[in-house]
């Protein structure tokens, strides 16, 4: 049942979105993509070591990290999942250290983001009503909320601790079009599609990508998670900067090595496994020459493909 649901979340949003490009015609060929065109911004990644259940020590850590990137003139940061919290192990204890959004932790952050004149987002769990779900709130320059997307593709045990979300998270800025994801939504490709042919330049995505024995044996490393973003940047065409945690918590070693990849494919920046703060720059004038050599929007042909979306 829970799967059926997601299949229908997501082929909602796909179509709606194929529908917008294709100007209505469920079987138009497309001849030109309706996302508008970006302007050039500076991409942070704030990747750090959340302590678990610490509040106070997060809040300090993240709030540190914003006035680094904003001494290179950062305009859209973004942290890793649940980087106010970090991963705990049961609902129970999420729930004693989850807040509301807007809340004192999205004042704090507010605070720092409009002191940096810069977006900010960072994963948190939010509680609403007796609800429970893991969040990334985003917060504008000016320091208020301006989103707040809850998770819509849960892992393994996250089932049992989160509620799960059910909205695309797509949101105006200065610079365009911005659409984020949390962790486990990038495994699925059809979701990102949705996001990006819905008019995001550039699809955040705010993750604890992580290490276990049992994963271990299947070798999976930091290799396959960069790989991972640089796919779905390059079949999206979309900037992806994407924010891992690193450290270990009991049983879970975090692959750290965040990373921005550009809308072609190329790592333009990466950090390793401390705490680090990375900046890079967008080129969306190269990416208009990268769609002379690779039409790859133009070059759809959806209506072979939405029937995949019933599997």
């Amino acid at each position: 049942m829970r799967s059926c649901k997601r299949r229908t979340f997501i082929k909602t949003a796909a179509m709606t979105s194929s529908l917008a490009l294709s100007g209505g015609s469920a079987l138009a060929r497309h001849t030109k993509t309706r996302r508008a065109a970006m302007k050039d911004l500076k991409l942070a990644l704030l990747q750090i070591h959340s302590k678990q259940g610490d509040i106070a020590k997060n809040l300090e850590n993240l709030v540190s990290r914003i006035g680094d990137a904003a001494k290179e003139d950062a305009n859209l940061m973004v942290s890793c999942e649940l980087a106010l919290s970090a991963f705990l192990m049961s609902r129970e204890e999420y729930l004693r250290v989850a807040q509301t959004v807007p809340g004192p932790a999205t004042e704090e952050i507010g605070a720092a983001a409009r002191k940096a004149n810069a977006w900010v987002l960072f994963g948190l769990p939010e509680k609403a009503g007796d609800k429970l779900f893991n969040s990334l709130a985003v917060i504008g320059p000016d320091g208020a909320v301006k989103k707040c997307y809850r998770k819509v593709h849960l892992w393994l045990t996250e089932h049992q601790t989160f509620d799960i979300g059910n909205e695309l998270c797509l949101f105006e800025t200065e610079f365009g079009t911005v659409g984020s994801t949390i962790c486990y939504d990038i495994m699925f490709p059809e979701y990102v599609r949705a996001i990006a042919a819905a008019g995001a330049g550039i699809v955040t995505h705010s993750t604890g990508m992580v290490t276990t024995t049992d994963c271990d044996r299947f070798a999976w490393d930091p290799g396959f998670y960069n790989a991972l973003i640089r796919t779905r940047a390059w079949e999206n065409q979309v900037y992806i900067p994407s924010c891992n945690r690193c450290g270990n918590d009991q049983f879970l070693y975090f692959l750290a090595n965040s990373c921005i990849a550009a809308p072609w494919g190329e790592i333009v920046g990466k950090l390793g496994q401390a705490e680090g703060t990375l900046v890079a720059a967008t080129d969306f004038a190269r990416l208009e020459e990268w769609k002379g050599i690779a039409p790859y929007w133009n070059d759809r042909r959806p209506e072979f493909y939405r029937d995949i979306m019933d599997f």
